[in-house]
């Protein structure tokens, strides 16, 4: 009965012959009704489909807190955070706990040092429904088996704007057949209401299944590797999403990126285009608070962007016009922004390794009305601009 909790295993030993002790011990095992498994170091989206029986949240997360060998700091939570960003941070000493008690809600947690395993131990949940309410909300997974998106919240999704997990960057949205289409316990995700400042609404999670193991694993996703000459893109878990719109890709190739780019010239965002029947989105960071490095916006920064080719190795500025009818349309970094490109303009910064072999000629200098261009490059076109970079 995997809702018994606990069992107690007793061994009792009888003498032989004139040896008529009898030696006895017992040992207490608990039993987790819900184990979730970490396999990478980074954020997470986590939640209980239990009605937990310790209380309150560092009694929950003690397996990946203590540490049997060192007494002081944490052995695989760094940090865990609510909507409202409340904290239960484990590492300083003494613990700072602004989360109270363990809720049937969604938290977003950092690991450390992966792979951890966290059990969890409680009777199922009386109530397994959840209300959407405010401009985001972390949503938990509250039972023990996967769910569709689309079967879950049904009408309501015309309320979503997106949602997205953490740890793998996939995203759903309305109407695109991206990477997320199920939840899984374990796991909660972020979800970015269309109206944020429309009625709340319920959704009601599928009953619990007796059937369905009880070990569950929250697994990331593969890196897809980094193809550009930037430097690699710190998930920080405050994102910024950038979708764009059939026409603002009319002048991207398969292969070019577009990255993200803070006031210290670090990209922190981007994306390959790989074609045009596949749906195309950039997911900017916001700066961690609790890591010394910068590793993404300030909240209200302007956002610049560039993009590589990289069937030239040329590198191009863009800038984005933004579709008014999303959250985010004034090319600031928010935390949990939406932003729709509608257009994209370009204008070429630098071409990056090209060969010694190479030469390029630009001739007379300075020109009336003809400019000769003269090169061993592979030229597929030559844009020219004025000194205030209006193309000429």
């Amino acid at each position: 009965d995997i809702w018994g909790g606990e069992i107690e295993l007793c061994i009792a030993v009888n003498g032989e012959g004139a040896c008529s002790f009898v030696a006895t011990d017992c040992v207490t095992i608990f039993v987790p009704q819900q184990i979730i498994l970490f396999d990478q170091d980074g954020w997470w989206g986590v939640s209980s489909y239990l009605d937990t029986d310790l209380p309150t949240v560092p009694e929950v997360m003690a397996p990946i807190v203590d540490d049997p060998i060192d007494a002081t700091g944490s052995r695989h939570l760094v940090i865990q955070i609510n909507k409202s960003g409340q904290y239960y941070w484990p590492e300083p000493v003494p613990a700072i706990n602004q989360l109270g008690d363990w809720a049937p809600i969604g938290y977003k947690a950092k690991i450390k040092y992966q792979p951890a395993c966290l059990p969890i131990f409680g009777d199922t949940l009386v109530e397994n429904t959840f209300e959407i309410d405010g401009a985001f909300t972390y949503v938990p997974v509250l039972t023990n088996v996967k769910v569709n998106i689309l079967d879950l919240f049904g009408p309501d999704t015309a309320n979503i704007l997106l949602i997205y997990d953490w740890v793998t960057t996939d995203a759903w949205f309305p109407d695109v057949l991206d990477q997320l289409t199920e939840f899984v316990p374990g796991k909660a995700y972020l979800l970015v209401n269309r109206d944020p400042f429309g009625a709340p609404y319920t959704i009601d999670f599928p009953a619990y299944d007796p059937d369905v193991t009880f070990v569950t694993g929250a697994v990331a996703g593969n890196d897809a590797g980094n193809n550009s000459p930037w430097n690699d893109v710190e998930n920080t878990a405050l994102p910024h999403f950038i979708m764009f719109a059939d026409q603002a890709l009319a002048q991207m190739q398969p292969g070019d990126i577009i990255g993200a780019f803070n006031q210290n010239e670090e990209c922190v965002g981007m994306a390959e285009f790989s074609d045009r029947d596949t749906f195309y989105k950039l997911i900017a960071m916001g700066d961690d608070p609790i890591s010394q490095a910068i590793d993404g916006f300030e909240t209200d920064e302007f956002m610049n962007f560039k993009l590589y080719r990289q069937e030239t190795a040329e590198t191009f500025e863009v800038s984005f016009t933004y579709d008014t009818q999303y959250p985010n349309y004034n090319g600031l970094f928010a935390i949990n922004g939406v932003s729709k490109v509608v257009n994209m303009t370009m204008s070429i910064t630098g071409i990056n390794d090209i060969p010694t072999n190479f030469s390029v000629s630009v001739y007379p200098n300075p020109a009336n009305s003809v400019v000769n261009i003269a090169s061993d490059y592979n030229m597929k076109s030559v844009t020219l601009v004025n000194y205030v970079g209006q193309t000429v």
